[in-house]
């Protein structure tokens, strides 16, 4: 059977994500946190996307993940991360460095902050046309 998504729980699975990362030029990294009956959120799930395949990782099953430092950190890498201001926050315990790190959220946010001020442009222009 083809899988191309792996639950990362044994030392056979953990291995082939590594190699898996060692392999890619981009990885696309989301966290779950439970921040609800915490004062401290608490990380309960990283799902990575390397180049053949997607990994889940549950930090609450003893796995050591500071493995990960490497590959966060590695400026070969382009990390794409959904909201990185939460991602990293928590995963600042397995590395503080993250080169080349893109945020779906923040870079949204530019493009509708650009397509606002252009609509804006658009209307004015319009209007002088009159």
């Amino acid at each position: 059977m083809n899988k191309n998504w792996f639950l990362v729980d044994k030392q056979k699975t953990l291995q082939r994500a590594v190699d898996d990362f060692a392999n890619s030029s981009l990885l696309s990294i989301d966290t779950e946190y439970d921040s609800f009956r915490y004062f401290r959120e608490k990380l309960c799930l990283i799902q990575i996307k390397a180049k053949t395949a997607s990994y889940i990782f549950d930090p609450l099953n003893g796995i050591d993940l500071y493995f990960l430092g490497k590959y966060l950190a590695n400026p070969a890498i382009i990390k794409i991360l959904h909201a990185a201001d939460n991602d990293i926050r928590l995963l600042k315990e397995i590395t503080t460095s993250f080169l080349k790190t893109f945020s779906i959220r923040t870079g949204r946010r530019i493009c509708w902050v650009y397509s606002s001020c252009l609509w804006k442009k658009c209307l004015i222009i319009s209007s002088t046309w009159n």
